[in-house]
């Protein structure tokens, strides 16, 4: 009797864990999506705007692995690839206190020049 609950207890465990590591790889697969994409400048209203043939695509951050600098015109009708996640962030009134409303954004994590 001992033997089979240590068996039991063994099986759960091996179950649990395999099931983390399942759960972990599709949120780290869905955290980011890759595209080629042609940089056209910068908007009016301060976003990074991609167009892959006839798709146009807006980014409104980057984020902190990106060290290359697009508000240089040396970058504009460049090639990129881009690896990007939808984010949701806080919205701030005047005086800079949260609303409590959320936006959804979409962050650049990775961007390399295509050859």
């Amino acid at each position: 009797m001992l033997k089979m609950k240590a068996t039991f207890a063994i099986v759960i465990t091996l179950f649990v864990s395999l099931s983390a590591i399942g759960a972990n790889k599709n949120l780290i697969q869905k955290s980011g999506n890759d595209m080629t994409a042609t940089f056209i400048g910068i908007t009016d209203n301060s976003e990074f705007k991609f167009k892959n043939g006839d798709k146009e695509m807006l980014f409104q951050e980057l984020g902190e692995e990106v060290d290359i600098d697009l508000s240089e015109d040396t970058y504009i009708n460049k090639k990129f690839i881009i690896t990007w996640e939808e984010a949701s962030i806080d919205i701030y009134d005047d005086e800079g206190e949260p609303t409590g409303e959320k936006i959804k954004v979409n962050r650049i994590l990775k961007l390399k020049v295509a050859k």
